[in-house]
């Protein structure tokens, strides 16, 4: 991943350089300009009279102002990270409320999921799991726990004005449970991208001038390692990590919120399960 400032550099040039083209526009003054270019030694020459250098200099900041729209954006995000994870119901409820009334109604997140404690589905069904499995007694999930992760990531452009796509993620959460005597116990959940629609971003004018920001909402399958040659699949949960990306003033990945779809809950206008969250992810960006 390049320099965070090496970032926001490159991404605030062609703003910077159009703000300046504009003020040059406003101070310079109206008046003749000779322009002489030299291609062939001093008898064959470009020469141009400019009466007017303010459409000029106009001109090219607007040349400026359209090159963000056309970036490969792609090339600016992380392919490493390191994270950690939580599940406290309150930590939850701050991440949310960094999505706007429109986003969140977009990803249907259920209302009452604290209220009702709908998050703590999630970790009765890794405390089942623990238990069908025979794992140490002191593996019990609760919302106290953290889990410290990494992940890869690919991604390419695809054909078509601002269309990316995730190709690959891959990655880990580590936890670590304490028994009555001292001794550590080691779970190793991983998670894989899995091949959804979601994994395709299309980005729009609004987005890179004016929002500045993408929800992207991918879903996962997840593993857990029983003993160090085994893992099992956690087929009836699918997680899903949705993450707003910013692209301005820095390339950065906010908080990710992991939700389930639980089909318990459906939204009373259609037969669309709403998502309840049951953990989140803060980046290392050290």
């Amino acid at each position: 991943m390049r320099n965070p400032f090496i970032n926001f550099l490159d991404l605030i040039s062609p703003f910077l350089t159009a703000a300046i083209l504009i003020i040059l526009s406003i101070i310079v003054p109206s008046t003749e300009i000779q322009i002489y270019i030299p291609i062939g030694g001093p008898f064959i020459a470009l020469q141009h009279t400019v009466t007017n250098p303010k459409l000029i200099l106009i001109f090219f900041a607007l040349i400026f102002l359209i090159i963000p729209a056309f970036r490969n954006y792609s090339k600016l995000y992380p392919t490493s990270l390191s994270f950690e994870a939580f599940f406290d119901a309150d930590g939850i409820e701050v991440a949310i409320k960094k999505f706007s009334k429109t986003e969140f109604e977009m990803l249907r997140i259920e209302e009452n999921w604290k209220k009702e404690k709908y998050n703590q589905l999630y970790l009765d069904r890794l405390n089942t799991l623990a238990k069908l499995r025979h794992l140490p007694s002191n593996v019990v999930f609760t919302e106290s726990n953290h889990a410290h992760g990494e992940m890869i990531l690919r991604y390419k452009k695809k054909f078509g004005w601002q269309k990316y796509q995730f190709e690959d993620i891959k990655g880990f959460m580590q936890f670590k449970f304490v028994d009555s005597r001292g001794k550590d116990t080691i779970l190793r959940d991983e998670f894989e991208l899995l091949p959804t629609e979601a994994n395709i971003i299309q980005g729009t004018l609004k987005d890179i001038y004016f929002s500045w920001t993408k929800v992207v909402q991918p879903r996962f399958s997840h593993y857990v390692h029983l003993d160090p040659t085994h893992r099992f699949h956690v087929s009836d949960m699918v997680v899903i990590g949705v993450t707003k990306i910013r692209f301005f003033p820095v390339i950065d990945l906010g908080k990710t919120i992991y939700f389930i779809e639980d089909p318990s809950l459906l939204n009373k206008q259609s037969e669309i399960p709403k998502l309840i969250p049951v953990a989140y992810a803060v980046y290392d960006t050290g």
